[in-house]
C-alpha cells in the first residue's frame, strides 16, 4: 500500500516536472531556448531522465513540442498583427527570415505568406 503511495506521488512529482517544462518552454518562444542540460539541472534531473519523461507525458522531444509552439505562435502573429513576415522572424529569435520561412513551410506545407493570405480571406 505504501509503495503504491510513493509511486503515485513520484508520478505525480515527474508529471508536475514535465509541466514546468512546458511553461518553461512557452517562456523562451521569443529567446533562444536553453540547453536541455540546463533545463534538467534547473528541475535538478538528469538529461535522459528529463528526455524520456517529457516524452512519456508530452508523446515527443523537448526540441519537436518546442517547434511545435513556436510555429503556432508564429501562425498566431500572422492572423493577429500586421506583423511582416520579416519581423515575426527575427521576434522568434531566427537570424535569417529565409530559415524561419523554410521551416514554416516544412510544418505547414505552405509559406508564412501564403498561409497569411489564406486566413484573411476565410
Amino acid at each position: 500500500m505504501l509503495k503504491s503511495i510513493q509511486l503515485k506521488e513520484s508520478r505525480n512529482q515527474v508529471h508536475s516536472k514535465m509541466l514546468s517544462v512546458e511553461k518553461m518552454l512557452d517562456v523562451y518562444l521569443e529567446k533562444d531556448l536553453p540547453s536541455i542540460r540546463a533545463i534538467a539541472q534547473d528541475l535538478s534531473l538528469s538529461e535522459s531522465t528529463l528526455k524520456r519523461n517529457f516524452k512519456k507525458v508530452f508523446g515527443t522531444s523537448i526540441y519537436h513540442f518546442y517547434l511545435q509552439k513556436k510555429m503556432q505562435q508564429a501562425r498566431q502573429l500572422l492572423a493577429e498583427q500586421n506583423t511582416s513576415v520579416k519581423e515575426i522572424a527575427f521576434r522568434l529569435g531566427y537570424e535569417k527570415p529565409s530559415n524561419f520561412i523554410r521551416v514554416f513551410k516544412k510544418h505547414y506545407s505552405s509559406s508564412p505568406g501564403l498561409l497569411r493570405k489564406k486566413m484573411l480571406t476565410e
